[in-house]
């Protein structure tokens, strides 16, 4: 009888734990704040994806021919796309531009806009970064090989050069460039090590990026593409811990906004919540991102970030707060998804190397098709033109099959981005499974201890 009673118990505190798993398991990628808020990975990517559309229709692609305006329009494309955004429109435009600057050699065309004599290596990077992300091989980029002419500059560039001659803004994407397409580089290793160097002597007093003094604006913009350095290598662990928490010494505590020249500073407050989520705590990473929207978010113009007035010419519409928030938040969207730095492209140039790879192997194998396919080439291109176009209703008719091809990786890309996305619906259904995993066990160990009661019931009798 006390065997029986034992098993009984047993069963009941099994059950109780199984139901109380449920819970956690229904969460969508929630992290919950100090006090009663809560903030899920689908409510920041509705907020990313506003404002990735308030940057896509103010931003002129067809004019990126300098370093800054290439910079700055290959880093909104590249968070927009990652917001879930469909960016097919504005990827059309940056990559007419892009063949437009582009030389057979893979150099580019562009005007210095900088003081700095090297931020053209930056833009190199960024424009790997933005051909992954729109799924495009930058090793044969129209016949081009992109990889090649970056590799040529990684090859002799120094750590001085890095430090003095290049913006330290930019550091961060000439890192993530080198990381992610390291298995086509000659010597990425020397390349990050180098690298590395220059980081550290920018970094100082153990509050990160030192350039014009410390400040959250400064860690929020650079730090952030280390995140892969920050994991394996301790020297560079070191002080990006001493910059988050110097950046989150300068926030208020209740909210998580940063006040700079005795006001708040949407950008700044931006950038610490690009910290926050990269490396800082979940809770106050939450508790900034809602201090973030509740005190900078435009009440006049959807996705937009205060300030919206130019300085210099009120009339205008500036871009500059948003730019920012778009940082801060779409790597807070990909830290609550579990996910690599916005920046970090690896994945999609192995998965890309990879396509590229079993189409040679395909074709290796199968001779007789390729020569048929020969025969059938001249109907190919009309063919490849047609299907693509499926995938792009909204371009004119008379684009080519260049551009329907981008718009179709483009939008492949954003598929991942939208709140009932496949990227999200697959956690979901891992979800749903789960809790019926759950409910299933649940069941079963109550019927157990229905049975469990009606045999002691049955002996007792």
């Amino acid at each position: 009888m006390n065997t029986l009673r034992k098993r009984i118990c047993s069963l009941v505190i099994a059950a109780c734990l199984i139901c109380m798993s449920v819970v956690p398991a229904m969460a969508d990628s929630t992290v919950t704040t100090a006090g009663t808020n809560t903030v899920s990975a689908s409510e920041v990517r509705t907020e990313a994806k506003a404002t990735a559309r308030f940057l896509m229709n103010n931003t002129d692609f067809t004019d990126i021919s300098n370093t800054s305006t290439f910079y700055n329009a290959s880093r909104n494309l590249i968070l927009s796309v990652r917001s879930g955004y469909d960016c097919s429109v504005q990827a059309d435009a940056y990559l007419k531009s892009v063949d437009a600057l582009l030389n057979a050699d893979g150099t580019l065309n562009l005007e210095n806009a900088s003081s700095f004599a090297n931020d053209i290596y930056s833009n190199y990077a960024y424009l790997l970064l933005t051909l992954a992300v729109l799924d495009k091989d930058a090793a044969d980029y129209n016949g081009i090989n992109v990889v090649a002419a970056f590799d040529n500059i990684i090859a002799n560039a120094t750590s001085d050069e890095l430090t003095n001659n290049l913006n330290p803004y930019l550091l961060g994407a000439y890192y993530a460039a080198i990381a992610s397409y390291k298995d086509s580089l000659t010597n990425a290793d020397n390349a990050v090590a180098v690298t590395k160097t220059a980081l550290l002597a920018l970094c100082t007093d153990n509050s990160g990026i030192d350039y014009w003094g410390h400040s959250a604006d400064n860690n929020g913009t650079v730090l952030p593409f280390f995140a892969s350095l920050y994991k394996t290598d301790a020297e560079v662990k070191k002080q990006i811990d001493g910059a988050t928490a110097y950046t989150t010494s300068l926030a208020n505590p209740e909210d998580g906004t940063i006040t700079s020249w005795g006001s708040l500073n949407s950008d700044s407050t931006a950038l610490a919540l690009a910290m926050q989520a990269q490396y800082g705590d979940a809770a106050f990473a939450a508790t900034t991102y809602k201090g973030f929207v509740a005190n900078f978010k435009s009440d006049k113009i959807e996705g937009a970030y205060t300030p919206i007035e130019d300085y210099y010419n009120p009339e205008k519409i500036s871009t500059y707060a948003s730019q920012d928030a778009m940082i801060g938040l779409v790597t807070y969207l990909y830290a609550l998804e579990g996910k690599a730095n916005p920046f970090d492209v690896s994945a999609e140039v192995k998965a890309i190397a990879d396509a590229k790879n079993n189409a040679s192997d395909d074709n290796t194998n199968t001779p007789s098709d390729n020569t048929k396919n020969d025969a059938d080439n001249s109907g190919s291109t009309e063919d490849s033109t047609t299907a693509d176009s499926t995938t792009a209703d909204n371009s004119s008719a008379t684009d080519t099959s260049t551009d329907n091809s981008a718009n179709a990786s483009t939008e492949a890309s954003s598929v991942s981005g939208d709140s009932s996305t496949a990227s999200e619906t697959s956690v979901q259904t891992a979800d749903s499974y789960n809790v019926y995993l759950y409910a299933v066990l649940a069941l079963a160990a109550v019927s157990g201890i229905c049975t469990a009661g009606y045999a002691a019931k049955k002996n007792r009798a």
